[in-house]
């Protein structure tokens, strides 16, 4: 059987008896939606789809396909395909995804001549050198998924697809410099991910004013200067600017974001200070400040107080001092709280235990004393735990001990009783620092919202070896 069909995970029913339109089963796809994996047909019984995934496909695709004269979509993401030279008279397909296979090759320029394409997926694969010109011959390509490949060059091809709405091309090697007219030309674009590039340049504010755009990741590059002023947005949910080297501070307008959810500049050189305005941004989930250590000093910022919808938020690193205030109890939607790396040097509030649905409290390597609150013992869904390098006594031995679901418990046993810590820390006055934690990589997470899990978070990862995985689907057997 062509592409390994005799050692196929699942048969998906072909080459059986039946219709060819019932070969096909149930799939999880990542957004808990139930679809058919298989062969899919119109009202004439005639195929127009064939979206098989992940069940060992290898080799060359079959150039028989073309065969298939109706077809309109074809998904043959996550096997062992690497040779793609039989899709090459598919004229008619209008999807076309091939993410997670071994592909080994420059992206072919025959694609360009693919004329009827509205979605092409390449993720994930090893494609080579540049985008190929012709492509800005799919005039009516709405969606581009390049992402983690071995491409680099510049965008100038991307620019000439006015048709595009979602542009994938993170984790490439890309070396665009942006300026006032990047993408000018691309008018509807709704999504865009660039991150994990060699991009240089500055963000301006021409692309924040795309009328449709609602998703912009520029995480990792080069990006530099500071941040621009923000024009009223009414369509951008998601805003994520981490480990580039932005200076300054947050303007004030951020407040015209108005639907924003996530908010990250986490990582770059910010010297300035972090607006009151952000305090009306009252949709936000997700608020990263972390690693902005040049900020201006100040205390908890007060400007989070009226953020009830928060769940996530990290202070870590950004000059905080002062008291951890009471009133961060009413931000009872809350799953994380990073606040290490500051200055903080009151006593935890015991309010904290009402966080009910905290599950990630990182209050470690501050200036913190006083007893660990014994109104822990209330957060039942929390799983890591980080209160070393302070100055706290006590014990949690009645407290976060009894919590079953804490894996990672790190404090300073020797002024905290806890047997039941996964690592404990030290004072130590050995010059090498044994027996201390003062050597321990620092443990932070951030969060890039990735088309492949439906933008929803897949995991919390903090280092090599803290590692939580959220549930994930899979394929549900016939």
């Amino acid at each position: 059987f062509a592409t390994g069909g005799s050692d196929w995970k699942h048969d998906l029913g072909f080459m059986s008896r039946d219709h060819e339109c019932d070969w096909n089963t149930p799939f999880q796809h990542f957004d808990r939606s139930i679809k058919p994996m298989g062969a899919l047909c119109d009202e004439h019984r005639k195929v127009t789809s064939l979206t098989i995934q992940t069940i060992g496909l290898e080799g060359s695709v079959p150039s028989e396909l073309k065969l298939i004269r109706g077809l309109k979509t074809l998904s043959l993401d996550r096997n062992q395909l690497d040779n793609m030279e039989g899709i090459k008279e598919l004229h008619q397909v209008e999807e076309l995804t091939l993410g997670y296979n071994m592909f080994v090759q420059e992206i072919p320029t025959w694609l360009g001549g693919m004329s009827n394409l509205r979605t092409l997926g390449l993720s994930d694969n090893a494609f080579t050198s540049t985008i190929p010109a012709e492509m800005s011959g799919m005039t009516q390509l709405t969606t581009l998924l390049l992402d983690n490949n071995k491409l680099s060059g510049n965008l100038t091809v991307v620019e000439d697809m006015p048709t595009l709405r979602e542009v994938f091309l993170e984790g490439n090697d890309f070396t665009e410099v942006l300026s006032d007219d990047f993408l000018a030309n691309l008018h509807n674009l709704e999504v865009l991910d660039l991150s994990n590039n060699n991009l240089e340049g500055y963000l301006s504010g021409n692309l924040l004013r795309k009328p449709a755009l609602r998703y912009l990741d520029l995480n990792y590059n080069n990006l530099e200067g500071v941040l621009p002023d923000i024009p009223l947005a009414t369509s951008l949910t998601s805003l994520s600017l981490h480990d580039n080297f932005f200076e300054g501070g947050v303007p004030s307008s951020i407040r015209n974001l108005v639907n924003l959810q996530h908010f990250d500049v986490s990582n770059n050189r910010m010297d300035g200070t972090f607006p009151n305005s952000i305090r009306e941004l009252s949709n936000l989930q997700y608020l990263f400040l972390a690693g902005n250590n040049h900020i201006q000093q100040g205390p908890f910022p007060d400007f989070i107080r009226p953020l009830s919808n928060l769940k996530e938020l990290s202070l870590q690193a950004t000059a905080r001092t002062g008291t951890i205030p009471d009133w961060i109890s009413s931000l009872s939607n809350l799953v994380l709280l990073d606040v290490s790396r500051n200055r903080f040097n009151s006593s935890i509030p015991a309010l904290v235990g009402k966080l009910s649905e905290l599950e990630y409290l990182l209050l470690n390597r501050n200036e913190l004393t006083g007893w660990v609150p014994h109104q822990f013992i209330h957060l039942k869904k929390l799983r890591m735990l980080l209160l070393d390098q302070n100055s706290l006594t006590g014990s949690v031995e009645s407290s976060v001990c009894k919590l079953r679901g804490v894996s990672v418990l790190m404090a300073d046993c020797d002024e905290v009783q806890c047997t039941c810590c996964s690592r404990c820390c030290q004072d130590s006055d050995e010059d090498d620092g044994s027996g201390s934690c003062d050597d321990e990589t620092v443990l932070s997470t951030s969060y890039d919202p990735m088309w492949e899990n439906q933008f929803m978070r897949p995991a919390f990862n903090y280092s090599a070896d803290v590692l939580f995985v959220m549930p994930r689907a899979s394929i549900i057997e016939p």
